[in-house]
C-alpha cells in the first residue's frame, strides 16, 4: 500500500472570527469522515485556521482503496441445467451479472451446490476520490449566511481566491468556486504579499511561517497571544484578565499576532470596572489589568497582526482610540446620574415589552406585584416581623426600578451593562444594598450553570422577572418550536427551575407552588387587560411541563439523574418543584446504593401491583385493611411488615412534603422485597369471593400508596 501527505487550502477574504474554529473544525469532521466511509487510513490530521484562509493537513493518507470482491449467488445448479443445457434461470442471471454463462462459477452451500459470480471491482485512486469530498465537506459547512461575488453564482461565507490541493508533490486537478486548484498560496498582506510554492503537504506551514509571516495554527497562535500578554503584564506590574472568548476571537483576527501595551488617563478608574472592561473587551478587543490587589489598573494590552519597526506609533493610535471611547463612558455615566432611577422608570410607558403584553413600565408593575407573593418563599424563618417586613419592600422597590436603567444612556450604548448599570445607579442613590444588588441580580443565571441570586430580593425579583416572561410569552402562543426560541425561554425556564429548586428551603417549599405562581402571574396580566390565547388550564399544562421538561433535561447532564427516575417521581405528583428534585435525588441515591437485584423486585412488584389495580373491577379501592379478613400467611406476613412501616416514626402518616431524606424512607421500604414475592407466590388477589377480593386490593393499595409518597417506582 503507497501512502502520501495530503494538504488542502481554501484562501478567502478575512472569515468571520467567530465562526472561524467552527468552520475549521467541521472542514476537518468532514473530510476524516468521508474518507473513513471511503476505506482510506491516514494519520495525524492537522487543521490550519486564520482570518485568511481554511486548511487540512493529513499524513500517511493511503493513496487507493483496496479492491473490492462481489459475489453474487445465483440459482442452484440442479435449476440451472436441464437435459446439459443452460436454463433460462441460468441465462438470466448470467445476463444480470453482464457476463456468458459459462463465466459462472459453482461453490457449495448448505443449501447444495449453487451458481456464483465472482468479480473484483479495482479500489479507486485519492486523486479521483479527493475532489468530491472536499465539495462535500465545503457544502456542507454551517454558513447562515452565504453571499456571492463578482460575476460568478458561487456561494460562499466570503469570496475565495486560491484553492491548494497537493497529494504529495502533486496536485490534485479540480475546481472549486471557479478556481483551478494550485500549489501556490499567500502570506501576509503587509510582510509577504507575494505567491508562495508549496513543493509538498509537510512544507507548508513551515513556509508560511517563516517565508510568509503567517502562523497557521489556530492553537499557536492563541498560546503565543496569551503568554505575550500575560508577560506584558507582569512588566506593567499587573495580571493580565484573558476571557476565552475574546482570546478566541482575537486569534482569529490576526496571522501574526503581536502583543503590544498602551496605557490610559487614569482619571478613568473612576467609572464602574464593568464599564472600562466592555470599552476594552466589546468594543476595542483589548485586554484589561489587574494589580495584585485585583483592582483596574490604566494599562491594556493590545494585539497587532503584524511587526513595526515604529511599536510607539501603533500604541499610540490605540490609546487615541481608547480615550474618546472611555470619555464617552464617563459622559453617559456622568448624565445618567443625574437622574433617578423612579423618574427613568417613567420612561419605560413609551418602551413595548412585546405588542400583546403592554410596555416595559407595565412588566415592572406586573413583576412588582408577583416579587412580593413570592418573597416569603426566600425571607429566613429566623428574621423578626420588622426585617421582614423591610425586605418586602426591599423586593417591591427593586422590582419597580428592575428595568429603568433600559433606558439610560450608558445601557444604550452597552448594553452588555443592563443590570449592572442598575447596581451602580441605585449605589450612587443610596438606595439599600438589597435593592442595589437584586436590580443585577435579576438576570442570574444567564446560563446553565451559572451563578444564582445571593440575596432574598435578587432571588424572589430573578424569579418573578423570568415567569412573568414565561406566561406571557406562552400565553400568547410564542412558546418555543423546534429549534427556534427568540425570546431564550427554554434559558428563562431552566433559570426559574433552578432558583426554586436550589434556593428555596424544605421549610418555605409549601410558598412557592408552580401551579400557584403561574396563577399569579396570570393574575396580574388579567389586570392590565392583556388578552391571551391560550385558556388559563392549557397555559398552566403546557407552561408547567415546559419546564419540568427543563428540569429532567438539566438533571440529567448537570446532576447525572436517570429519565427513569424523572418519570418515576412525576407519576407520583409532587406538589411543588423544589420537593420533585428531591425526591428525584433521593431516588437516584436508593438506586444506586440498594443492589439491582432488591432494586428489580421491587419494581416488579410495583408494577404487577400498578396493573393488577388499573384492571380491578372495584370502583372505589380502600386504604383500610381487615385485618380478620386476612387468611394465607403470605398476606398476613406483609400486612404485619406494613404495619410495622407505617408504625415507625419516619414513615407513618408522613405527608410527601415533609420526607427529608427520601433516599432513606426509600431504603426502609426494602424490606417489603421477601413479603410481598411470598404473597403472590402463595395468595390469589382475584378471588371469587368480593369480600375478600376488595381486603386484598386494599392491602396491594396500601403497600402502594408507602412507595407513591415519593415516586411510583414501577417507571424504574
Amino acid at each position: 500500500m503507497e501512502y502520501q501527505d495530503f494538504l488542502f487550502e481554501l484562501g478567502t477574504e478575512e472569515l468571520p472570527p467567530k465562526t472561524l474554529q467552527l468552520l475549521s473544525q467541521a472542514l476537518t469532521e468532514s473530510v476524516t469522515q468521508q474518507l473513513t466511509a471511503a476505506g482510506l487510513t491516514f494519520s495525524a490530521p492537522k487543521t490550519f485556521a486564520t482570518p485568511r484562509r481554511l486548511g487540512l493537513f493529513l499524513s500517511a493518507l493511503s493513496v487507493k482503496q483496496a479492491d473490492k470482491i462481489i459475489e453474487k449467488k445465483g440459482p442452484a445448479v440442479q435449476a440451472a441445467f436441464k437435459a446439459g443445457k443452460p436454463t433460462p434461470a441460468m441465462l438470466g442471471f448470467a445476463k444480470s451479472c453482464g457476463v456468458a454463462a459459462d463465466a459462472l462459477e459453482t461453490i457449495q452451500t448448505d443449501k447444495g451446490e449453487r451458481l456464483v459470480y465472482r468479480s473484483t471491482v479495482p479500489g479507486k485512486h485519492v486523486r479521483t476520490l479527493m475532489p468530491e469530498i472536499i465539495n462535500t465537506a465545503i457544502n456542507a459547512l454551517p454558513i447562515a449566511k452565504r453571499m456571492r461575488w463578482g460575476m460568478s453564482k458561487e456561494t460562499f461565507v466570503r469570496p475565495v481566491h486560491w484553492v491548494v490541493m497537493l497529494l504529495g508533490d502533486e496536485i490534485i486537478n479540480t475546481t472549486l468556486f471557479g478556481l483551478n486548484s494550485e500549489r501556490k498560496t499567500w502570506g501576509h498582506r503587509v510582510h509577504a504579499p507575494q505567491a508562495l510554492i508549496i513543493k509538498t503537504p509537510a512544507h507548508y506551514e513551515n513556509l508560511l511561517k517563516t517565508a510568509g509571516k503567517v502562523m497557521t495554527s489556530f492553537e499557536m497562535r492563541r498560546a503565543q497571544i496569551k503568554t505575550s500578554a500575560e508577560q506584558l503584564a507582569r512588566q506593567a506590574g499587573g495580571t493580565v484578565v484573558i476571557h476565552d472568548e475574546l482570546l478566541d476571537e482575537i486569534t482569529a483576527l490576526t496571522e501574526w499576532p503581536v502583543a503590544l501595551t498602551g496605557t490610559f488617563d487614569r482619571d478613568f478608574l473612576k467609572l464602574p470596572r464593568e464599564v472600562i472592561a466592555a470599552v476594552m473587551e466589546k468594543h476595542q478587543k483589548y485586554f484589561f489589568v489587574n494589580d495584585a490587589q485585583g483592582n483596574l489598573l490604566p494599562v491594556f494590552i493590545c494585539i497587532a497582526n503584524l511587526e513595526s519597526q515604529d511599536t510607539a506609533q501603533i500604541i499610540a493610535g490605540n490609546e487615541r482610540v481608547i480615550r474618546p471611547r472611555l470619555a464617552d463612558a464617563q459622559f453617559f455615566y456622568e448624565t445618567d446620574l443625574k437622574k433617578s432611577l423612579i423618574s427613568q422608570r417613567e420612561r419605560l410607558k413609551t418602551v413595548v415589552f412585546q405588542k400583546a403584553l403592554g410596555t416595559l413600565f407595565d412588566k415592572t408593575t406586573r413583576i412588582a406585584q408577583l416579587a412580593k407573593q413570592t418573597g416569603p418563599a426566600f425571607i429566613s424563618e429566623t428574621c423578626t416581623d420588622s426585617e421582614k417586613t423591610q425586605q418586602l419592600h426591599n423586593i417591591e422597590q427593586a422590582a419597580l426600578l428592575c428595568k429603568s436603567d433600559l433606558v439610560c444612556d450608558m445601557v444604550a450604548e452597552f448594553p452588555e451593562l443592563q443590570g449592572i448599570t442598575g447596581r451602580y445607579y441605585a449605589q450612587q442613590e443610596g438606595l439599600p444594598q438589597q435593592v442595589s444588588l437584586a436590580l443585577q441580580e435579576q438576570y442570574l443565571p444567564r446560563f446553565s450553570g451559572d451563578a444564582l441570586p445571593t440575596t432574598t430580593a435578587g432571588k424572589a425579583l430573578a424569579l418573578a422577572e423570568k415567569i412573568d416572561t414565561l406566561v406571557g410569552m406562552f400565553g400568547i402562543n410564542k412558546a418555543p418550536s423546534g429549534n427556534k426560541d427568540p425570546f431564550s425561554l427554554r434559558r428563562l425556564a431552566l433559570g426559574a427551575v433552578r432558583i426554586i429548586i436550589e434556593q428555596v428551603t424544605v421549610s418555605a417549599m409549601h410558598l412557592l407552588q408552580l401551579d400557584q405562581l403561574i396563577s399569579q402571574s396570570i393574575a396580574q396580566f388579567q389586570q392590565q387587560g392583556v388578552q391571551f390565547t391560550l385558556t388559563e388550564s392549557d397555559l398552566k399544562k403546557q407552561l408547567t411541563d415546559f419546564m419540568l421538561e427543563r428540569l429532567k433535561n438539566w438533571s440529567y447532564s448537570e446532576q447525572g439523574i436517570s429519565t427513569a427516575v424523572f418519570l418515576a417521581v412525576k407519576a407520583a405528583k409532587p406538589e411543588n418543584l423544589a420537593n420533585f428534585y428531591r425526591r428525584m435525588q433521593g431516588v437516584q441515591k436508593f438506586c444506586n446504593h440498594e443492589s439491582a437485584l432488591t432494586i428489580n423486585r421491587l419494581v416488579q412488584a410495583n408494577k404487577r401491583i400498578a396493573n393488577i389495580l388499573s384492571k380491578s373491577d372495584i370502583p372505589d379501592i380502600p386504604t383500610d385493611v381487615n385485618s380478620s379478613l386476612l387468611q394465607e400467611a403470605a398476606e398476613k406476613a406483609l400486612y404485619e411488615q406494613l404495619c410495622q412501616l407505617q408504625s415507625a416514626t419516619s414513615v407513618s402518616s408522613v405527608k410527601p412534603d415533609q420526607i427529608n431524606m427520601p433516599e432513606d424512607y426509600l431504603s426502609q421500604l426494602a424490606v417489603l422485597k421477601d413479603p410481598v414475592d411470598q404473597f403472590f407466590d402463595q395468595v390469589m388477589v382475584n378471588v371469587e369471593d368480593l369480600q375478600l377480593r376488595r381486603n386484598r386490593y386494599a392491602l396491594l393499595q396500601q403497600f402502594r400508596n408507602l412507595f407513591l409518597q415519593v415516586a411510583d417506582i414501577s417507571f424504574i
